[in-house]
């Protein structure tokens, strides 16, 4: 039972981590913004961690869906949720409220927010303390398929989005 729950943990984990880095990767400039914005770094790290954060997320999205490296994966994922939980409450303190940059959303940060982030990270933690008993993935077809489920609820999302921006119902 617990190994079953940790499979399917590893690889929406994965699949999220995947998603938001590929979403940022495709619009870097936006992204560097975004984190200018949070007001948490000196200015001269800004784009050096813009530029790491959608990779590391793309990476060990990639490794959580493969099944590859879990152990290392799942920690490093654990830190970045940890990293944008804290960052978001120090804004959301500081009264501040905007984009929260996750990656394909048009989403204002929030204390909901910082809660999810900190259970995903409690949860990429238990994927990489506990043993599994459900082997690697790494048929091609199982990722192929998972990335086209996120592509498709990107697509979805992107158009519910555009829908209400336009003033149409979705």
């Amino acid at each position: 039972m617990i190994s079953a729950f940790l499979f399917g943990t590893r690889l929406a984990l994965g699949t999220m981590l995947l998603v938001a880095g590929a979403a940022k990767l495709g619009s870097t400039v936006d992204f560097a913004a975004t984190v200018d914005r949070y007001r948490v770094l000196p200015a001269a790290l800004v784009p050096l961690v813009a530029t790491l954060v959608p990779l590391l997320e793309v990476g060990c999205g990639a490794l959580l869906l493969l099944g590859v490296a879990p152990r290392v994966a799942a920690p490093l994922a654990a830190g970045l949720l940890v990293a944008f939980a804290v960052a978001m409450a120090v804004n959301l303190v500081r009264g501040e409220r905007f984009d929260c940059g996750c990656g394909g959303t048009d989403r204002e940060i929030s204390w909901w927010l910082v809660a999810r982030n900190v259970v995903l990270s409690a949860a990429a933690v238990a994927v990489a303390a506990l043993p599994s008993a459900v082997p690697a993935v790494t048929g091609i077809a199982v990722v192929i398929t998972l990335v086209a489920m996120a592509l498709t609820a990107q697509v979805v999302s992107g158009a519910a989005h555009l829908a209400r921006v336009l003033g149409k119902p979705a």
